[in-house]
């Protein structure tokens, strides 16, 4: 797969999704989130386990971190990660210590990881493969649902 990607996502990219997040775009899909992960929780009765592929700056940490039971982000730019342990910080403590983060590519994510999530997130990253490449991709990221798929582009 197109791996190349962890050098594109660096404090530039990081920059640029800070100036973003006052877009109305930008707001809306968040509005959207929101909405869609109070839905989700309703349906599996509160409590979500989440797993964030990639995490990128953790844009969505602090809008789950009331309804998370766990939170796995995982994102093959380790300058990304430290961007998402920064949002961690700032969120409560419980839910800080049922999170954490693995660096590692979509394609060696089968090595690290053993577990089943309610929600999987993935934003703005599909657009970045082929169709073969989503086509595995999904492949991999079906053995860790076990409810919802949320796919933002």
């Amino acid at each position: 797969m197109n791996i190349k990607i962890s050098k594109y996502y660096n404090k530039r990219q990081a920059e640029e999704y800070e100036v973003r997040r006052n877009k109305p775009i930008w707001r809306a899909e968040t509005d959207f989130f929101k909405l869609l992960i109070k839905e989700i929780s309703v349906k599996f009765g509160g409590k979500l386990g989440f797993l964030d592929v990639p995490v990128g700056t953790g844009r969505w940490i602090p809008l789950i971190q009331n309804i998370a039971t766990k939170y796995v982000g995982v994102d093959v730019s380790t300058f990304m990660i430290n961007q998402a342990q920064q949002k961690l910080k700032e969120c409560s403590n419980e839910f800080s210590k049922s999170s954490r983060f693995i660096n590692t590519s979509i394609e060696k994510l089968p090595l690290s990881l053993n577990e089943k999530f309610e929600v999987i997130i993935m934003t703005k990253f599909l657009p970045h493969f082929s169709i073969d490449e989503i086509k595995k991709i999904m492949n991999i990221l079906i053995n860790y649902l076990e409810g919802e798929l949320i796919i933002s582009l």
